[in-house]
């Protein structure tokens, strides 16, 4: 799969995003990919896909050492009410991925209701995007 974003990634499909929460802010380089529809079910809210080394300056250092993020998320009083799992079927695997609502998400200058869902692994071997982000997020209203 990264082989096939490495050849189609163009400058014009990378977003810089901007991610907020308690007060703490995270920018992230994020591939616009057409395919993503991910929706986080109870909210209808878009998903973004990031990679929890992106996000290193909003999470919690627990996050980087406990296999349970959602439990340990759920301990932070940022994140408490913020928490969602996230359901997914990709190509080579399905399952949950932990997610949250954070207070800001910005495209660009655009602010943007959307949750972050976050993957335990890089996105792109080069390092080019962190993050993955659908339609809805990028031109939606």
């Amino acid at each position: 799969i990264s082989d096939f974003y490495k050849r189609r990634t163009t400058k014009e499909e990378l977003f810089e995003c901007h991610i907020s929460i308690g007060g703490k802010k995270a920018d992230v380089c994020c591939l616009y990919d057409s395919g993503n529809f991910l929706r986080e079910t109870l909210s209808g809210l878009p998903v973004a896909v990031v990679e929890r080394s992106a996000l290193k300056k909003i999470l919690p250092e627990e996050a980087f050492r406990e296999t349970d993020l959602f439990e340990t998320l759920s301990k932070n009083p940022a994140f408490r009410n913020r928490l969602f799992l996230i359901p997914f079927k990709g190509a080579a695997e399905n399952g949950l991925l932990t997610g949250f609502r954070p207070d800001v998400f910005m495209i660009g200058e655009k602010a943007r209701r959307a949750v972050v869902a976050i993957v335990p692994k890089d996105l792109d071997r080069n390092g080019k995007y962190r993050g993955i982000i659908g339609r809805e997020l990028c031109y939606g209203e």
